[in-house]
């Protein structure tokens, strides 16, 4: 998986999922400005966000995480029953 916290900071032209897991502590339902969540993404080229039903979104979140376990080395794997 790619992350900008160690990589560096310019992505190569494509198509990329981007994942936001807002959690909302109890007083969230207070004011419902709270939960407006702003992603703010910036690029030489015109972009447009989509957002996915949750049920495709956690499919695609599977196949990114199945693909970045397979492509770690088998030193680091951890293997779970």
């Amino acid at each position: 998986m790619y992350s900008l916290q160690n990589k560096r900071p310019i992505l190569d032209k494509g198509s990329y999922v981007v994942v936001v897991d807002a959690i909302w502590n109890n007083v969230a339902h207070f004011d419902p400005l709270y939960k407006q969540v702003l992603v703010d993404l910036y690029g030489p080229e015109p972009y447009e966000l989509e957002e996915l039903p949750q049920v495709d979104a956690m499919k695609v979140l599977e196949r990114g995480l199945k693909a970045a376990a397979l492509k770690m080395p088998h030193a680091k794997r951890s293997y779970y029953r």
